[in-house]
């Protein structure tokens, strides 16, 4: 992953969007108790089937996403929603990178809003149904 969750906001790399939650239940699978159950990065200890690996990409301009062409770009926070109306995020993420992955993903969270952190929306839309979703960024 290329943002960092953690138990605060702001200040240590963890974004949690308005109406958002963060469980912080678990850090790690073993924390969960359960041999049955994985630490999701939203730090829920679920079942293997209740979570999934998503992938976000994005481009810059229409072209990839690189350090040239990032350089004096800001970086984005992702904010995750979920069917409960609620969510969690990352931030922050390095614009350069192009692409953002979880591993492990609670199932309900659907779509993914892009944006520079501290500032506005870049665009959102829902994970496909291998888990992926592309956005162009405009800089």
């Amino acid at each position: 992953m290329a943002g960092c969750p953690s138990s605060g906001s702001g200040d240590d790399g963890y974004y949690l969007p308005p109406g958002g939650y963060f469980p912080n239940t678990c850090e790690q699978d073993s924390d969960c108790g359960n041999s049955n159950l994985v630490c999701a990065r939203d730090g829920e200890c679920l079942t293997t089937d209740e979570v999934k690996p998503i992938r976000v990409n994005w481009t810059v301009n229409g072209g990839p996403a690189s350090e040239a062409v990032c350089a004096n770009g800001p970086d984005f926070f992702l904010d995750f929603n979920d069917t409960y109306q609620s969510g969690f995020g990352f931030a922050p993420v390095p614009c350069q990178s192009g692409v953002f992955s979880v591993d492990k993903m609670p199932a309900r969270y659907f779509q993914v809003e892009i944006g520079v952190e501290n500032a506005q929306a870049l665009g959102s839309g829902p994970f496909d149904s291998d888990g992926h979703i592309s956005f162009d960024v405009s800089l």
